[in-house]
């Protein structure tokens, strides 16, 4: 009998498989400072990721999948029945396949054969699922490009498709200047917005994250209670601190004070010619009327992009008209759904290797 082409195996840690990738978003630095940050996450609320890898027969690395089990209770940004109806009203128990919906998906497949790669990856993704007693499996936010061959190849029957966008600037300015000058419409009220800022009674001061996430936690805490969380209070607490121990130097952590105070912060994720604007975190009352949200989030970091010949930085996928108005084009992405009772693979039991 032939050697197969493939080999695929699951594992637990992916700091040393992602340094071994040179193509695909898993070679790209801040899409591994990602993976690593909710491995930590994970591991800090008592629960465990896995890896699919795939690799040829030369022993080169050939795809990554990471899979993270979602229960309902923990308010994870994916939610079937919020993106697909009907169909994922009834789940209690998913598994979402390479992203947990905070990031473009992460899914990794490499060489000429890469439908074949990205096959044998979902194959073993669904598995793990089935054997973790899944009802269903999300693959969230697929770009364009690889969104149709991962639909091709996910072992489902039958297939649900939701759609969003992220923004992102295209840095082709030096300047704040430049920036606005770039824009068709609504100038005068982005420079307003910037002088009300410089005029307010905040200060702007950059921190290293992790020594400021007792202080900075409550503020980001108090913007998702805004917008209908109900993690508590240690829950961001963990998601600050991992992301600055992923980061570290390759992050900054702008804190704007009103005397010694922090009442808003943003960070930005430094890693390459892409950057992006990872989080918010505001006292509302003690920010009103200073534009600190457009500043912290959007102007600042395309200053800091302009001056280091940045590409381009991504701002997510909330507050999309804004976002813009201001010079942002959105691109689509594809989040692809499944319930147990459409898939076709099974598997009694998880199976490292």
């Amino acid at each position: 009998m032939a050697e197969p082409v493939l080999s695929v195996t699951v594992v637990d840690q992916v700091e040393p498989i992602t340094a071994g990738f040179t193509e695909g978003p898993a070679s790209h630095p801040h899409v591994a400072g990602e993976l690593l940050r909710v491995e930590r996450l994970y591991a800090a609320q008592g629960g465990e990721v896995r890896y699919v890898v795939a690799t040829d027969r030369g022993g080169r690395l050939r795809g990554l999948l990471p899979v993270y089990p979602v229960p309902r209770r923990s308010g994870s940004a994916v939610d079937p029945a919020e993106l697909f109806g009907p169909v994922g009203a009834r789940w209690e128990q998913a598994v979402c396949l390479g992203s947990l919906g905070t990031l473009p998906n992460a899914v990794t497949a490499c060489g000429p054969d890469r439908v074949e790669v990205l096959r044998a990856l979902f194959e073993r993704g669904v598995e793990l699922a089935a054997a973790a007693g899944a009802d269903f499996v999300c693959v969230p936010q697929l770009e364009d490009e690889i969104a149709p061959a991962v639909a091709a190849v996910l072992p489902a029957r039958s297939i649900a498709r939701s759609t969003s966008c992220d923004a992102i600037v295209d840095v082709t300015f030096t300047s704040f200047d430049g920036y606005v000058a770039s824009l068709p419409a609504r100038r005068r009220q982005f420079r307003r917005e910037r002088r009300r800022f410089a005029a307010s009674p905040l200060r702007l001061f950059e921190v290293p994250l992790v020594d400021a996430v007792r202080e900075l936690a409550p503020l980001l805490h108090n913007v998702e209670r805004k917008y209908g969380s109900r993690d508590a209070l240690e829950v961001h607490e963990i998601y600050l601190l991992t992301t600055g121990l992923a980061m570290r130097s390759s992050s900054t952590t702008l804190v704007a004070c009103r005397g010694r105070t922090p009442v808003a912060f943003s960070v930005i994720w430094e890693q390459g010619p892409d950057w992006s604007v990872r989080c918010w975190g505001c006292d509302y009352e003690l920010t009103s009327g200073t534009c600190a949200y457009f500043n912290l989030v959007f102007y600042e970091p395309l200053i800091r992009a302009a001056e280091r010949g940045v590409r381009s930085v991504n701002f997510g996928t909330e507050a999309l008209e804004p976002k813009r108005q201001r010079g942002a084009r959105l691109r689509r992405l594809t989040t692809l759904g499944a319930a147990a009772d459409s898939w076709t693979v099974r598997r009694a039991s998880a199976v490292t290797g």
